[in-house]
Formats: C-alpha cells, structure tokens, sequence
C-alpha cells in the first residue's frame, strides 16, 4: 500500500504543488497522511482530484439533517476543495476535503470521510514552505 507516484514542483514563491497518484485500493486519508508526515507538511490545500473512489463513507446534508452514504461501488469524483492539517506532535491530521462526485448520472458533494482509491485517482494540492 502506498501513494503511487508524488511530485512537488517548486514555484519561485514559498508555494509548492504536490501531485498524489493513488494505487488501486489505497485508503486515501491515510495515505494523505503519510504524505504529510513524511514531507513534514503543516497544512495542504485541495485544488483537485479526478478519478475513482471505491468503499467510500461520504458524509452530506439534505433538508438541514446530516446523512451518510456508504457504498462499495465505485463512485467518479469530479471535482475537491478542502483543507487538512498536520499535528506531528500526535500524529493526526485533520480538516475536511469536500468531494464533488458523480452517480447515476446526477451530481452531489459531501464530506470524504473514508475511501479507497481505484488506478485512476489523482489528488493535487497545494502548501506553503
């Protein structure tokens, strides 16, 4: 298990980019999580994420009550913002990135709450040094 492939492009100011591409059946948070720990990220920005996501727990609101969908199969996500934070001191992350996903031909966005990744999900973020 692990992130697939990772890049960081450097900008010329303190912002960086990091792409994630996620192997086939990955938890997504955790693997997130990892990333941080070991590039010693405080805090990243979602800017997108385009693929698949499989055994997911998606957390949204209709009328004003909190519901929660939990499916195995597999859901297109087209679309993310959010934000996580690092605590190495506890080694926890925490924030929320919003999913905007794709299923029976409508669209909807809710809370990732846990997932894993099919072959073709990519995350890229962004954070400041």
């Amino acid at each position: 298990m692990g992130v697939n492939d990772s890049e960081v492009i450097n900008n010329r100011d303190r912002t960086k980019i990091l792409e994630l591409v996620f192997d086939e059946g990955d938890d997504i948070l955790r693997s997130i999580k990892e990333t941080m720990a070991e590039n010693r990220i405080a805090k990243l920005e979602t800017l997108e994420m385009s693929g698949g996501l499989k055994n997911s727990t998606i957390n949204y609101f209709l009328q004003n009550n909190l519901r929660t969908l939990q499916s195995a199969e597999r859901k297109e996500v087209v679309r993310a913002k959010g934000e996580l934070l690092y605590d190495s001191a506890h080694n926890s992350m925490f924030g929320r990135v919003r999913v905007y996903y794709k299923d029976r031909d409508k669209f909807f966005e809710g809370i990732l709450v846990n997932a894993e990744a099919c072959q073709d999900l990519k995350m890229t973020f962004k954070y400041v040094v």
